[in-house]
């Protein structure tokens, strides 16, 4: 019996009877429980975490000696403390096609030394960059012959199927999954996906057949019986179906911005220059870019801070940028599909399980660049709204560009609306932000009439 109260787990670990996730002074911790020890030891004894470890697939952690942190627990390890955040709702295609081949790897790789995946959820993926890794070391368990994999379907209703339906369907949105906590179904991935699909032997097999089973009820069920050969043949299997998928194609709204529709590259370079400037003077351990489009700005910031948060509405320009961080292979940057004006909210259990992404995002520096006009005039929040948004972003700094109402972008905003912002001016602009921001530095960006601010917090 646990000494220590349920209230020191974390919010969104308490279903796990062979273990939980504890914060103590700021440090993240995981608490052994008696039914997860043997699982665990066969993990670190039989050098599948060695092996994995090595190759960055699991995070890493330091077994501590004694238990003066959670009494009743036969051991607590202290993981690898990583930088960010994020949930499956909010990664983009290739984000969740990459968790998904990487789930498949663990699963050959635990078969090599006599363990089986037991757990397939979405969420025990994180990412460091572009870079997929387990954080959850009790996911392995002794591997039985003749045992079938039983978080096959698991694995289906997190990966597969979702990964099916943005394929077919790219104007769904990542925030979909939000409404489907504990995985898509069969059923509704069958009901959704086109008739054609059924000429497709993965389909038949993975879908259209798991959706007539499903539907069985009240039928007993045969004990059935799969050799190890037989499983990492399925497992081969949907890697090639999974490798196979490519979303259709959808142009990003703005992934063009910084190329053939910028206003200049005599722009573009003023620009840079002076956001490179300040980014090297301020040297910001974690920067936050908001609205990164596809990530031109957040590479340049990735090469004076330690972390870059980089989101955007748009999950085809993110999914841009995720392809563009997998060939960098860099750590630096953490992409995630999401927005201001609908931000991931907190959702699960007392809606403390999974953490609303405001929560989740503080900078040194948020970055705010050809955003304002966006939120402003394109989702009508209005000018006094703004800087307590970014006010809470931020710890210190924002840079932020001013794009007026002349300019280019914005009447391409106006063009099939009526324009009520009188009010949106330089003026009215300064006169918001001065509530909340001391302006440190503010500069006219040459080849055009837009303005960059650098703001210090009050």
């Amino acid at each position: 019996m646990m000494v220590a109260s349920d209230s020191k787990r974390h919010p969104a670990s308490y279903r796990d009877p062979c273990g939980f996730v504890f914060r103590h002074s700021g440090i993240i911790y995981r608490a052994v429980l008696p039914a997860g020890l043997e699982g665990y030891e066969l993990l670190m004894q039989s050098g599948l975490y060695a092996q994995l470890h090595q190759q960055g697939r699991i995070i890493g952690h330091e077994a501590l000696s004694g238990n003066e942190l959670m009494p009743g627990a036969p051991q607590i390890l202290k993981p690898q403390q990583l930088p960010f955040w994020s949930y499956p709702y909010e990664w983009s295609f290739h984000q969740l096609q990459v968790a998904a081949l990487h789930t498949l790897g663990l699963v050959r790789s635990g078969l090599e030394f006599g363990l089986m995946l037991k757990d397939a959820n979405a969420n025990n993926i994180q990412f460091l960059g572009s870079r997929p890794i387990l954080i959850d070391s009790l996911s392995f368990e002794r591997y039985e012959d003749g045992k079938p994999w039983l978080a096959f379907r698991q694995f289906c209703e997190h990966f597969l199927y979702p990964l099916l339906l943005f394929q077919r369907f790219p104007e769904l949105s990542p925030a979909f999954l939000m409404a489907y906590p504990d995985g898509i179904s069969a059923r509704l991935t069958a009901s959704m996906l086109p008739w054609k699909c059924r000429l497709s032997w993965n389909h038949q097999l993975y879908v259209f057949l798991a959706a007539a089973l499903s539907k069985k009820t009240g039928t007993s069920q045969k004990v059935i019986r799969i050799s190890k050969g037989k499983i990492l043949q399925n497992v081969a299997q949907l890697e090639g179906f999974i490798k196979s998928l490519k979303p259709r194609s959808q142009k990003a709204v703005w992934s063009n911005y910084y190329q053939e529709s910028i206003l200049s590259a005599g722009y573009l370079e003023s620009k840079r220059q002076a956001v490179e400037q300040i980014l090297s003077e301020l040297k910001p351990e974690r920067v936050v870019d908001a609205g990164c489009n596809t990530g031109n700005f957040s590479f340049l910031a990735s090469e004076y801070a330690q972390e870059v948060i980089a989101f955007d509405a748009d999950a085809a320009s993110v999914d841009l940028l995720f392809q563009e961080l997998r060939l960098s292979k860099s750590e630096r940057i953490q992409v995630l599909v999401a927005g201001l004006t609908n931000p991931t909210p907190a959702l699960g259990w007392a809606l403390a399980e999974r953490s609303s992404l405001p929560e989740r995002l503080q900078g040194n520096l948020v970055l705010a660049l050809a955003l304002i006009h966006h939120l402003a005039i394109g989702s009508n929040v209005p000018l006094p709204y703004l800087p307590e948004l970014f006010f809470g972003m931020t710890q210190q700094w924002l840079l932020i560009e001013f794009v007026p109402k002349q300019d280019p972008k914005t009447q391409l905003l106006l063009q099939a609306r009526e324009d009520i912002f009188p009010d949106y001016n330089l003026e009215a602009f300064e006169a918001a932000f001065a509530k909340h921001f001391q302006i440190e530095k503010k500069m006219l960006l040459p080849h055009s009439e837009r303005v960059l601010y650098l703001m210090k917090r009050y």
